[in-house]
């Protein structure tokens, strides 16, 4: 007889035998899986709701209008602790402006908050490129204030100001206070220090300079390059020209001879061919700023400037003797012309020259 095992019995058997794995794999696949950790909460920055406890409220009448940002667009204005608690948010988009705008959405954003936290302690009057994000905040007036712009995911920009005026009541006051140093302990975690020039310190004190005649415009440093608008041009500061020059240049005005002027015009005729001088090389002349600058300094030193025309470029040179064993600093300005023409170079010769000479008063009241 042959020795079978009928239907009946391996259809018992099969779920008797299958049964053990059916009860172990539950328990495998829950031993596996990652415990679920729970999402962390909102930043206060960007929740209302949690920083103030109370849900966003009307802004009260008559608070001041919020200022207007080329590319930016304010998005909403909230309101908290009867009116005591204000935020204002704006957004902009990932694309640049056109370039007669010459500086980024963030540039713009930035020098438009830091004219209104005059005395604050900024890293840098210009916006550096490679920022993500930067604070302002201001606690020296009865109103406390902070600013804060931020990169957003897709490559956009998120802008937000706060605004508390504390309580009349010592209790609500301090607990306000306990609530105001949270969102600013949050946004301390965004500041971003200036990185220093690649060039040395020559390069750094230029930029200061730089930076004083840029005043309230906006400003932007972008790959060694320093960038503004002025008289309808965008300006660019090329710092690889702010290095020590290779020729000795005298100190002082009187010093300076026309021979020696002569000869360094030769120098530049020889290094730039084609290029059409608009101005030689000689003593820069100080005509007055197209905007509102700082005091100038004492005269101090004497300054150099050429300036001439290549294709459809305008460039100026400017040379800054330092006094003593010091080297001589050489900054080059450019700005590019829409339409060339005599007329068209000959103005943004005039405006390359106001700016060289913002900046060489700059660099005298700082450094002299």
């Amino acid at each position: 007889m042959h020795n079978r095992t009928s239907p009946l019995i391996r259809l018992t058997l099969v779920p008797l035998l299958a049964a053990p794995v059916l009860l172990w794999m539950p328990h495998a696949a829950l031993a596996k899986a990652p415990a679920r950790r729970p999402a962390p909460p909102p930043s206060l920055l960007d929740d209302f709701t949690r920083l103030s406890t109370l849900r966003p409220r009307a802004c009260p009448a008559g608070e001041a209008t919020a200022p207007s940002i080329p590319n930016w667009r304010l998005d909403a204005t909230e309101c908290g602790w009867r009116g005591l608690l204000q935020v204002r948010r704006w957004t902009a988009g990932a694309g640049e402006p056109a370039a007669a705008g010459c500086v980024g959405n963030a540039a713009q954003w930035w020098a438009a908050a830091r004219r209104g936290y005059r005395g604050a302690a900024l890293p840098s009057l210009a916006w550096h490129a490679g920022w993500t994000s930067q604070v302002i905040a201001d606690d020296s007036g009865a109103e406390k204030r902070l600013a804060v712009i931020v990169r957003a995911p897709d490559g956009g920009w998120r802008a937000s100001e706060w605004r508390w005026r504390p309580s009349e009541r010592p209790a609500t006051r301090r607990w306000q206070q306990g609530r105001w140093q949270l969102l600013l302990d949050e946004a301390a975690r965004l500041r971003q220090a200036a990185p220093p020039p690649q060039e040395g310190k020559d390069a750094a004190r230029l930029r200061a300079a730089w930076e004083r005649n840029l005043g309230n415009r906006a400003g932007e440093v972008r790959a060694g390059v320093w960038q503004w608008p002025a008289a309808g041009y965008c300006m660019k500061a090329d710092t690889a020209g702010a290095s020590p020059g290779q020729f000795r240049l005298p100190y002082l005005i009187d010093d300076s001879r026309l021979e020696q002027r002569a000869a360094m015009q030769l120098q530049l005729a020889r290094r730039h061919v084609g290029a059409v001088w608009l101005k030689t090389f000689r003593p820069l002349e100080s005509p007055a700023p197209a905007a509102p600058a700082p005091a100038p300094a004492a005269t101090g030193g004497a300054r150099y400037e050429a300036i001439w025309q290549d294709h459809d470029t305008v460039i100026g040179q400017l040379w800054i003797p330092v006094k003593g064993d010091g080297p001589v600093l050489r900054l080059r300005v450019s700005a590019r012309l829409n339409a060339p023409s005599p007329e068209a170079a000959n103005a943004a010769a005039g405006a390359i020259e106001r700016e060289m000479a913002g900046i060489a008063r700059g660099w005298g009241a700082l450094y002299e």
